[in-house]
């Protein structure tokens, strides 16, 4: 761990507890997935030497009380994994199409979304994401708070999007792009459009 000074930056080195396995006495390879917001939990992939991955959830200020997720939720561990906002406790995570919400503590699972194939979590109630339905239509979506608005639908299931939301001078603004593709569209506000209005590009 390395805390960042322009003087004199400090090194610490932070011990692995029994529930990161090895192979041989070794450990393989680890890759940052993502910090938490509350800047004290990372999420971790490690690679032991036998290319088995495995899932954890790291406290950097209480290393002995990391969570194996690939132990904790065996076959139901998810893929594309989030914490949820400040919430070191849950994570959200993909598995068969289903957006979960998943507890490291007590194994609990709830299914957020159905059908979705690519999403992006925003704050600690706001979920961006792109869902196929049976017949291939493709949605754009926003959910806050279980709360969903449709943004955008299309046709081409082929088409993946990239999907972002941040807040800027008291507006927030969610961005749609098609992923390899040149141009972007952007929407303001849209979760203050009135129900059954159409949510119009402002760029």
């Amino acid at each position: 761990l390395t805390r960042l000074d322009k003087d004199t930056p400090e090194v610490t080195k932070l011990p692995l507890s029994n529930v990161f396995e090895s192979e041989d006495g070794k450990f393989g390879t680890f890759k940052l997935v993502e910090w938490a917001l509350d800047g004290k939990h990372v999420l971790l992939t490690q690679t032991l030497p036998s290319g088995v991955t495995q899932l954890m959830s790291f406290d950097i200020g209480k290393p002995e009380k990391a969570v194996n997720i690939t132990k904790l939720y065996g076959v139901e561990t998810p893929t594309d994994v989030h914490y949820v906002g400040g919430n070191a406790d849950t994570i959200y995570g993909l598995k068969d199409g289903l957006l979960r919400k998943q507890s490291l503590t007590t194994a609990n699972i709830e299914i957020m979304l159905q059908n979705v194939r690519s999403y992006q979590p925003y704050s600690d109630d706001t979920i961006l994401y792109e869902s196929i339905a049976p017949d291939t239509t493709i949605q754009i979506g926003i959910m806050k708070n279980e709360t969903i608005k449709i943004i955008k639908k299309k046709i081409d299931p082929s088409v993946q999007h990239l999907l972002r939301y941040s807040q800027y001078d008291k507006h927030y603004y969610f961005v749609v792009s098609e992923v390899n593709g040149a141009t972007m569209t952007l929407y303001r506000d849209p979760l203050d459009t009135p129900a059954g209005a159409k949510i119009t590009p402002f760029i």
